[in-house]
């Protein structure tokens, strides 16, 4: 909640800054919101793919296999992300007056891809969904035309079958 908290007031201070030219402003809110599903995406791992709660609570909420799968699975997935944080650290301390535009080309693909997981991730903790109706859910949201989506999702349901 508080990182939430120090989100909004980032985006909210990002509009209307005059040191902020209109399209970078649209650039760092387009990065700020990779990062807050990154952070949802995060939260949800932690929370649900927690054996040992699991283990200790006899009805936990989603607290099955396929859910346990289904955060390794998207574990596995956001390493490619931290690695390219990892990157961009690393050329920001090399040029340190790096574009916004530059760092958007490396962080593009997870413009599109982190909402899909998320959508999934929201339905999974808001809703009663558990076992096979997971699978379903994964398969239905990986008909899509974006190719390294679909692989994607296609690797969480792989992950998930794995029960």
């Amino acid at each position: 909640k508080q990182w939430y908290q120090r989100r909004v007031a980032i985006t909210a201070g990002s509009e209307g800054t005059p040191c902020l030219a209109p399209h970078e402003a649209f650039l760092l809110n387009r990065i700020l919101k990779i990062a807050s599903c990154y952070h949802s995406l995060s939260n949800f791992t932690r929370e649900y793919g927690n054996i040992i709660k699991i283990k200790r609570n006899p009805h936990p909420a989603n607290g099955g296999q396929y859910t346990l799968q289904l955060c390794k699975g998207i574990t596995r997935g956001l390493l490619p992300y931290r690695d390219t944080i990892l990157t961009l650290d690393r050329l920001i301390r090399e040029e340190p007056c790096m574009p916004l535009s530059k760092l958007q080309v490396y962080l593009d693909k997870y413009q599109i891809l982190f909402p899909y997981l998320v959508r999934i991730t929201n339905r999974v903790a808001t809703s009663d969904i558990k076992g096979c109706d997971i699978l379903n859910l994964i398969h239905e949201q990986s008909e899509c035309g974006i190719p390294f989506v679909k692989e994607a999702i296609q690797e969480l349901h792989q992950s998930c079958k794995s029960v």
